[in-house]
């Protein structure tokens, strides 16, 4: 309950001061594919070492354009990735290297639909990271 509040507040935050998308702040209405978040989570964690910021945040259930939130189907818990594994460990195995992030669910705004499925937060890596081969590698240090 105190999670599904403090997220909620941050998610009303973030949309009233930015009003749009950042390279730290990325809004999806659903789940694409596990080579895509991998992608997602090193440009979120690079935008924000450049924005000099401390996280970097993926929403699922917000719509990108309008910043309406909405329900999502996406639930990481029950999402497999190459070979039938679990989302998560692919992501922790293939982002090189590594970089703090977790998979919360929430509720917004107490709706009983899944809205804000997966909210990634990544500590700032201080590094520049590319897609190369489905292995995310370093490609450059501040």
């Amino acid at each position: 309950m105190e999670k599904d509040i403090q997220y909620t507040k941050l998610l009303k935050q973030q949309i009233a001061t930015f009003q749009k998308e950042k390279r730290f702040l990325e809004f999806k209405s659903n789940y694409q594919d596990a080579e895509k978040l991998g992608r997602y989570i090193s440009a979120l964690s690079n935008g924000a070492c450049l924005d000099n910021q401390d996280f970097g945040y993926l929403y699922f259930g917000v719509n990108d354009v309008t910043l309406a939130v909405q329900h999502t189907t996406f639930d990481s818990s029950k999402v497999k990735a190459v070979g039938n594994q679990q989302l998560e460990m692919f992501l922790r195995q293939m982002i090189f290297p590594k970089i703090d992030f977790q998979i919360d669910e929430f509720l917004y705004e107490g709706k009983k639909a899944k809205i804000g499925n997966l909210l990634t937060k990544m500590r700032k890596a201080g590094v520049i990271i590319t897609a190369e081969k489905k292995h995310w590698k370093l490609a450059g240090a501040f």
